[in-house]
């Protein structure tokens, strides 16, 4: 078993109306050339989720789980809760719908669910709404997201090596 399975619980089930409610929304506020995966939610299943405490699930397409390795990013927008900043983020693979990460912004090990649709937003929106959450630059690899934080482009190139 890999470390990446390692941290994952097997399931199958339908995907929740809030879990397909949260995609439908990432895709419809993200790039329009990803809107047509649209036609894949309804026949969302989950085949695993995240045993650290947060809502992330991976999800299978005709019984068939979606591989998460070459997974792109295409929907990334912060929320809040219950008062915390966290990060959504969808990702797709050849295609295919693949993983739906919710993240603490804090890196807080607290158990906590999904957000509601009202309380993600786009992140020029961010200001406005009296959060300031530092946008984050994720590097996707076969074990996983590796989040960097930083105050500023400059820093964060810094500590990236670019």
């Amino acid at each position: 078993m890999s470390d990446a399975n390692k941290i994952r619980e097997v399931l199958d089930r339908p995907a929740t109306e809030q879990e397909r409610e949260i995609v439908r929304w990432l895709l419809e506020h993200g790039d329009p050339q990803y809107l047509p995966l649209a036609s894949q939610i309804d026949s969302l299943r989950v085949v695993s989720k995240c045993t650290c405490g947060c809502p992330t699930v991976n999800f299978a397409l005709e019984g068939n789980p979606t591989s998460r390795k070459g997974e792109r990013l295409i929907g990334d927008c912060p929320a809040t809760v219950d008062d915390q900043d966290v990060g959504v983020l969808l990702f797709e693979c050849r295609g295919r719908l693949s993983t739906l990460e919710v993240y603490s912004c804090a890196g807080s090990d607290k158990p906590f669910g999904l957000p509601k649709i009202e309380d993600i937003y786009i992140w020029e929106e961010s200001s406005t709404r009296g959060i300031f959450i530092t946008r984050q630059t994720l590097l996707k690899s076969e074990e996983g997201v590796e989040v960097h934080r930083a105050d500023n482009a400059e820093d964060l190139f810094k500590k990236l090596g670019i």
